[in-house]
């Protein structure tokens, strides 16, 4: 889908002291798909969970990915965690999560994630909640360790409707 007119901003929170979660708590349930863009970095090496409505269940999403760096690559994939694990850290660049059919009932949420960082590597993901078909209104991100997201990381989502 295009950039332009059909990104509608729907809350940004830029953070003013360390935290180690920050939830969207009222996701209006009035677009097609949603964008969570995270421009900011960790305190250290983390993990983070990408977590719909609360639900922190062991088993109730998965994940594949790729990671390159330079002349290093990986990949694998994860078929039961506690939320759609990307990891994170000081020289965090750009983070977009793309939610598709977030507020469909129907079916499974799936997310397509690119997590950037300033030391030139990338790592793409694929993940889906899978065991829910309820509509998301609320996004929690959580670091897995404790690190914490560091003053003035901004948390901007995007509502996307059909074009």
């Amino acid at each position: 889908m295009a950039a332009g007119s059909t990104y509608t901003p729907i809350a940004t929170y830029t953070v003013s002291s360390s935290i180690s979660t920050y939830t969207f708590s009222s996701v209006p349930l009035t677009y097609t798909d949603i964008v969570l863009v995270i421009k900011g970095s960790l305190s250290g090496s983390d993990a983070i969970y990408l977590r719909f409505n609360g639900d922190t269940s062991s088993s109730n999403y998965c994940r594949n990915y790729v990671y390159g760096a330079g002349s290093g690559a990986a990949a694998g994939k994860v078929n039961s965690e506690a939320g759609i694990a990307f990891s994170a850290g000081t020289d965090q660049g750009n983070t977009i999560i793309h939610i598709f059919n977030y507020a469909n009932t129907t079916t499974k949420k799936a997310v397509i994630l690119r997590n950037d960082y300033l030391s030139n590597a990338t790592v793409a993901t694929a993940g889906m909640w899978q065991i829910n078909n309820a509509a998301i209104s609320s996004i929690s991100l959580t670091t897995a360790s404790g690190n914490n997201y560091t003053s003035g990381t901004m948390f901007t989502l995007y509502g996307i409707s059909a074009a």
